[in-house]
C-alpha cells in the first residue's frame, strides 16, 4: 500500500508574460462622507489609470444594468460625464466603450460573473480615449446597494512594498525541508546499504529478510519511469486546465491521503521513544502485511485527523498554516522515499522540467485565449474558481496592500515541485557523500545552491513583477554546482553513473 501511495504521490512534484495586458485596478466610491474601494481588472491599453486620487475628479456613477449597450444607448443623457456600469452581454468591449465614449462617458465598468481581461485589436485600442474596466456582478450590486448620490474614479494605486517579506519564511520552510528530508533520504539508504554489505559478507543472498520489516518502503527511480512520469504530470496538467473544477478535487483528496501518510512518517521516530504502547496488532496467519504497534496505529489516526480538519477548515484565512505543516512533512517524507540512482537519471528529470517549467510559464501565454500561461492558470484556479490547488507552500503577505480587496488576503506561493525537484538531486548528492566519505561536500554544497537559487529566483520576481518559473534558476544551480564538484575531485564519471566508490562504511 505504502509502495503506491508514493507512487501517485510523484504527481504532485510539480504542481508551483502575457500576450493582452492586464492589472488589477481599483474603483473609489464615495458615497456621503465615505470613501470604499472595489475591484476591477483594466487593460492599460484601451487607457492608463491614474495611481493616486489626489487632483482626480470623481464624476457620477450610473449603474445601466441589465442594458449592455452592444448598439445605440436607450438613455444617452445618463451616460454623459458619468462612470457607467453595464452589464457583459455578447458584444465586444470596444463596441460598449465607444458607445459610451460617442455619448460622453467618463469610463465604462462591465459587470461579469468574474474577473476577465478587457480586449481588443490594436485599431480599436487606439480609438478608445476612456477608462474600460471589469467589475464583479457581487461588487456591482454592492455599489448600486450605496444608493443614487454616487460618484465613482478609477485607479490603479502602485504597491508601497514590491517584495514582501513573507519571502523570507518561504525560503526558510524550503531550504529547511530540502536540507533535512535530504540528509534523512542519504542517511537512510547509508543505513540500508551497510545492512546490505553486512548480508554479502555472511553470504547472505541481498533479498529481504526477517530484519528488514521495519525498513521505509523506497522506489528507486530510471530512465523509463523519468519518462513516463513526465507524461503523467503533462496529462494532469492538461486536464486540470481543461477541467479544473472537477480535478481539484480529487487533488485535494489525494493531497490529504499523501499528507497524513508524510506525518505518520516524520513523526513516526519521536512516537517510537515513547515507552508504551508498544504492543502489536495481532495478524492473521494468510496477512503478510507487517504487525502494527499501537502507538503506531494511533499516529496514524491522529494524522488523518490533522489531514481531515484542514480539508473541513481549508477556506479560512489561517488555514495556510495547516496547508504548510502538511505540504513539509509530505515534501520530506517523499524525499525520504524516492531514490535518484546516479547523476545521469537526475540531470534527465531535472533537464526536461527544467524544459517543462519554461514552456508552460512563458511559452503557452501565445496558445491561450486568455493570454495566460497554463502554468498560472492552474496555479491560482484562474478567474472565479472556488477552489486552488493545495500543492504549494504559502504565506500571506505581511505588508499592506491596497488590493487585498480584490482577494482578500494575498498570499505567496511555492509549487512543491520547486522543493522537491532539485531536493531529490540533493538527496543524491548526500547519498554519494556517505558512499566516497566526503564529508558531505557535496549534499552542504548542493543545499548551499538550492537556497541561492531561490534568492536569485525572489530577486527576479522583485525585478519583473511577474510569477517565475522557481526550476529556470534552480536547476542550473544546484546540477552545475554537482557538476563542477564532482569534475574538481575527479569523481565526475563515479558520480555520473553512481558507481559505489568505496564499499567501506563506518
Amino acid at each position: 500500500m505504502e509502495g503506491y501511495l508514493v507512487s501517485g504521490s510523484l504527481l504532485f512534484m510539480i504542481f508551483a508574460v502575457t500576450q493582452v495586458t492586464a492589472d488589477l485596478g481599483l474603483v473609489n466610491v464615495q458615497h456621503g462622507s465615505q470613501n470604499t474601494d472595489f475591484c476591477v481588472m483594466y487593460n492599460p491599453e484601451f487607457q492608463e489609470l491614474p495611481d493616486t486620487l489626489e487632483n482626480i475628479k470623481y464624476s457620477p456613477y450610473v449603474d445601466l444594468r441589465p442594458e449592455v449597450l452592444c448598439g445605440s444607448a436607450a438613455q444617452p443623457g445618463l451616460i454623459a460625464d458619468s462612470l457607467v456600469t453595464v452589464s457583459r452581454g455578447n458584444c465586444t468591449f470596444y463596441d460598449k466603450s465607444k458607445t459610451v465614449q460617442d455619448n460622453n462617458g467618463q469610463g465604462i465598468l462591465i459587470s461579469s460573473d468574474s474577473l476577465v481581461v478587457p480586449s481588443a485589436n490594436d485599431s480599436e485600442y487606439k480609438d478608445i480615449t476612456i477608462p474600460v474596466a471589469v467589475i464583479s456582478n457581487t461588487d456591482a450590486d454592492a455599489i448600486k446597494k450605496l444608493g443614487d448620490n454616487v460618484a465613482a474614479v478609477l485607479y490603479a494605486p502602485e504597491e508601497s512594498v514590491r517584495i514582501d517579506y513573507n519571502l523570507i519564511l518561504i525560503w526558510t520552510m524550503a531550504v529547511g525541508t530540502v536540507i533535512v528530508g535530504s540528509y534523512w533520504a542519504g542517511l537512510t539508504a547509508h543505513r540500508l546499504d551497510k545492512k546490505k554489505l553486512a548480508r554479502l559478507r555472511r553470504g547472505v543472498e541481498d533479498g529481504k529478510t526477517d530484519d528488514d520489516d521495519d525498513e521505509e518502503p523506497s522506489m528507486d527511480v530510471n530512465a523509463v519511469m523519468v519518462v513516463i512520469f513526465v507524461v503523467m504530470i503533462v496529462s494532469m496538467l492538461l486536464l486540470l486546465y481543461f477541467f479544473y473544477d472537477y480535478i481539484v478535487y480529487v487533488i485535494i483528496v489525494l493531497f490529504c491521503i499523501a499528507a497524513a501518510a508524510g506525518i505518520h512518517a516524520c513523526l513516526t521516530p519521536l512516537v517510537e521513544k515513547i515507552p508504551f504502547g508498544m504492543y502489536k496488532i495481532p495478524k492473521s496467519k494468510s496477512s503478510k502485511c507487517a504487525q502494527v504497534e499501537v502507538r503506531s496505529l494511533v499516529l496514524a489516526l491522529l494524522s488523518l485527523t490533522f489531514c481531515a480538519l484542514w480539508f473541513v477548515y481549508r477556506h479560512e484565512e489561517w488555514s495556510w498554516i495547516m496547508q504548510d505543516m502538511m505540504g513539509v512533512a509530505f515534501s520530506i517524507h517523499l524525499l525520504k522515499s524516492i531514490r535518484l540512482p546516479n547523476f545521469k537519471i537526475c540531470f534527465i528529470l531535472l533537464g526536461v522540467l527544467f524544459l517543462y517549467d519554461i514552456f508552460f510559464v512563458f511559452i503557452t501565454p501565445y496558445f491561450t485565449k486568455s493570454g495566460e500561461s497554463v502554468m498560472v492558470q492552474v496555479a491560482t484556479g484562474g478567474g472565479g474558481a472556488k477552489e486552488q490547488i493545495p500543492i504549494v507552500l504559502k504565506v500571506p503577505r505581511f505588508a499592506f496592500s491596497p488590493y487585498n480587496v480584490c482577494n482578500g488576503v494575498q498570499f505567496s506561493l511555492l509549487g512543491f515541485g520547486d522543493i522537491l525537484v532539485p531536493g531529490l538531486l540533493v538527496a543524491y548528492a548526500c547519498r554519494f557523500d556517505f558512499k566516497v566519505q566526503s564529508g558531505k561536500v557535496y549534499y552542504i554544497a548542493t543545499s548551499i545552491a538550492y537556497g541561492v537559487g531561490l534568492v536569485i529566483c525572489f530577486v527576479a520576481l522583485f525585478f519583473m513583477q511577474i510569477g517565475q518559473p522557481a526550476l529556470l534558476y534552480l536547476v542550473p544551480c544546484t546540477v552545475g554546482t554537482m557538476a563542477v564538484i564532482g569534475w574538481k575531485r575527479r569523481e565526475l564519471k563515479h558520480l555520473w553513473n553512481g558507481h559505489r566508490v568505496n564499499s567501506h562504511f563506518h
